[in-house]
């Protein structure tokens, strides 16, 4: 073997190990970015969760205001209780949504708004809206027949 293909064998080998590393490499970069991203997904969803349950507090908290306002039944005052009542079904649509998306954690918020969500389309004052096929809320029916089903 002349001294000529010993190097170019050589240069050869040390292509192929140059290349072996930066394939390594690469590969756990790749894993530590998924790992980053999977991370800041969570927070994300975190995050969503509870702009969701502030804006589940604070849409209770302004249909009870204006309930609490509004006992003398006047048509102003019916239509101002009709209005936070249609905020409040907004505001379970949005959650459910968020939940088909999968924008949320979907284990975490079953747990936490299985018994609310139910207990919301089920009571007496607001189930006509829940009225299948005339309802706008279809995410919140959905979601209440996932979470109900008994046959699951």
């Amino acid at each position: 073997m002349s001294t000529y293909e010993i190097i170019i064998i050589a240069i050869s080998s040390i292509a192929i190990i140059v290349s072996a590393i930066a394939i390594i490499v690469s590969f756990m970069a790749a894993k530590k970015t998924n790992e980053l991203t999977k991370g800041q997904n969570e927070l994300m969803a975190g995050q969503v969760e509870l702009q969701l349950r502030a804006m589940i507090s604070e849409a209770k908290r302004h249909y009870m205001e204006i309930l609490s306002k509004n006992k003398n039944n006047d048509s102003q005052g019916k239509g101002l209780v009709r209005a936070a009542l249609e905020e409040l079904c907004n505001t379970y649509e949005e959650l459910c949504a968020k939940y088909i998306d999968g924008k949320v954690d979907k284990v975490r918020l079953r747990k936490m708004y299985s018994t609310e969500v139910r207990r919301w389309v089920e009571n007496e004052v607001i189930k006509d809206k829940y009225i299948e096929p005339y309802t706008q809320f279809n995410a919140t029916i959905k979601v209440y027949k996932e979470w109900n089903n008994l046959e699951q």
